[in-house]
């Protein structure tokens, strides 16, 4: 049995079922998915993904299960005592300590049949996202509806503008401005999807290069409700389905987006950084 608490972002939490249900597809264990709603995902995950087989989903709302959780983790420090009901526990600079090691977590996960782990990074690269793990059909529709839309070439535009600091830091939105503009001088027939969390960015793009910006109209993007959460997965689907996503520094939603369909990322920075991937 493999019990796996994800957590964080919506990006963060995919990465880590992505990377458990890929290694456990040579191990075969049961999956337990403790599922926390929290102020950065209040969402449960029956609403925004089919449950993978053999596995199992156990939701946490926020109240008073939540509230007792955090006490008996912090208070009682519950964690020392769980290498006692698992053989194996694993957290995430663990799993940071042995990917610098050997990074063979299969043969680790094989050798080990009750396993914890609860973490917000990625520990397996294989195939694309949504092989392994399916996104509610309402989703699916409604993203359907927006990139049906889609010109080619369409490519994926997303800028983290306003809880992510080294986001704002070192991809602000007129590195994306620019970057857009210098992109509609090579390919004057480009289009853009954009994702953002900002809607006086979103505002100003359009302003900036009008209809060439195509955005899901999204008007709920706070992090903390249902709605909020389900947007910013349409989001996600629609931008894997452009040519290539143009993300933001050390956002994962910007590098999942694009391993959702296995297309490429790439992170639009200053100059005194350069392009790539830099998430954990």
């Amino acid at each position: 049995m493999i019990t796996v608490k994800p957590y964080g972002g919506l990006g963060n939490r995919i990465r880590v079922l992505y990377s458990v249900i890929g290694i456990n597809r040579e191990v075969g264990h049961e999956i337990k998915i403790l599922w926390g709603c929290s102020k950065d995902l209040n969402c449960p995950f029956d609403e925004l993904f089919i449950h993978p087989d053999n596995c199992r989903v156990r939701n946490f709302e926020q109240g008073l299960i939540k509230t007792v959780y955090e006490f008996s983790l912090r208070k009682l420090r519950f964690s020392k005592l769980r290498p006692y009901f698992y053989d194996l526990v694993l957290t995430k600079n663990k799993i940071l300590e042995i990917k610098n090691e050997t990074d063979d977590f299969s043969a680790l996960f094989k050798n080990h049949s009750s396993i914890y782990l609860e973490s917000c990074i990625s520990f397996y690269e294989g195939p694309k996202i949504e092989d392994l793990l399916t996104i509610h059909p309402d989703i699916l529709n409604r993203a359907e509806t927006i990139f049906s839309r889609f010109k080619s070439p369409t490519y994926g535009i997303h800028i983290r503008s306003t809880d992510n600091q080294l986001s704002k830091k070192y991809s602000p939105p007129v590195v994306f401005e620019n970057f857009i503009r210098k992109k509609l001088e090579e390919e004057s027939n480009a289009w853009f999807f954009l994702a953002t969390d900002s809607k006086e960015v979103e505002s100003e793009l359009i302003e900036s290069f009008g209809d060439r910006i195509l955005t899901s109209n999204n008007n709920i993007l706070d992090r903390n409700s249902r709605q909020g959460i389900k947007n910013a997965l349409v989001d996600m689907v629609c931008l894997s389905r452009t040519k290539k996503v143009y993300g933001s520094y050390f956002s994962s939603f910007s590098s999942i987006s694009a391993m959702l369909t296995g297309i490429e990322c790439e992170n639009v920075t200053t100059d005194s950084f350069d392009h790539g991937v830099d998430d954990i």
